[in-house]
């Protein structure tokens, strides 16, 4: 189950990996395991994920590390995760879909805030 996972302040994404009394064992997508209390696990929705198709410009939580950057995606992968390549040249493989947003939508989101902030601002 793919969860998100706040270590000393720090956001990571990953899969539950073993169950203790009281705490997780987390595969984390930066490829480290970390042990958290369980009530600090928040589960993600996977209905939220979408399908993306090759050559789509998404921004992506590079190694889940909750820092997004523009990327394209190179390759869908038979289990569903996808091979990017990041607009520094940077690439990424099997990165799972909730690690991953549609650029220009990203993009309205971050306008639509501003919009608010300059509003606010001048009033």
């Amino acid at each position: 189950e793919r969860v998100n996972v706040v270590v000393q302040g720090a956001g990571y994404s990953g899969t539950i990996h073993d169950v203790m009394v009281g705490k997780c064992s987390v595969a984390c997508d930066d490829r480290k395991t970390r042990t958290v209390k369980i009530m600090s696990i928040q589960h993600r929705d996977a209905s939220s994920t979408v399908e993306l198709a090759v050559g789509a410009k998404v921004e992506a939580d590079w190694l889940g590390h909750s820092k997004w950057y523009a990327a394209t995606v190179s390759a869908k992968r038979a289990d569903g995760t996808y091979n990017l390549t990041y607009d520094d040249g940077a690439c990424e493989d099997k990165v799972h879909a909730d690690r991953i947003r549609n650029r220009a939508t990203a993009r309205k989101a971050q306008n639509s805030q501003s919009e608010v902030v300059r509003t606010t601002e001048t009033t």
